[in-house]
């Protein structure tokens, strides 16, 4: 019942913190998501897993590096989370992407 539980909990977890990205958080608003996503991303299930991760790349878009910086320490949770979460396609499509968003030698952030 508790692992049932759990599992209720994680995905209604997940589906708000995707709910709050997709209505464009942004600025100083998004920090505490991304603080709650940090701790919690490696309990969501592959089901919402590729939304999350392709919300966050978006906010890696924008171009703030404190929001960057902070983007990164999730993605940094869910590499090195006991949780094996992430597909192996989905993995090898978010390695390909953050290569992509990586900066230029010339960026000084």
């Amino acid at each position: 019942v508790a692992d049932c539980a759990s599992k209720v909990a994680s995905s209604e977890a997940a589906a708000y913190c995707l709910r709050l990205l997709e209505q464009g958080t942004g600025g100083e608003a998004a920090f505490p998501v991304l603080a709650l996503l940090r701790q919690l991303v490696v309990h969501f299930s592959q089901k919402h897993m590729k939304s999350i991760c392709e919300q966050l790349l978006k906010i890696l878009t924008q171009g703030d590096a404190y929001l960057n910086d902070s983007v990164m320490q999730v993605f940094t949770s869910l590499f090195t989370g006991p949780a094996t979460n992430l597909s192996v396609q989905l993995n090898a499509q978010l390695v390909n992407a953050l290569h992509d968003c990586q900066p230029s030698i010339q960026d000084d952030q």
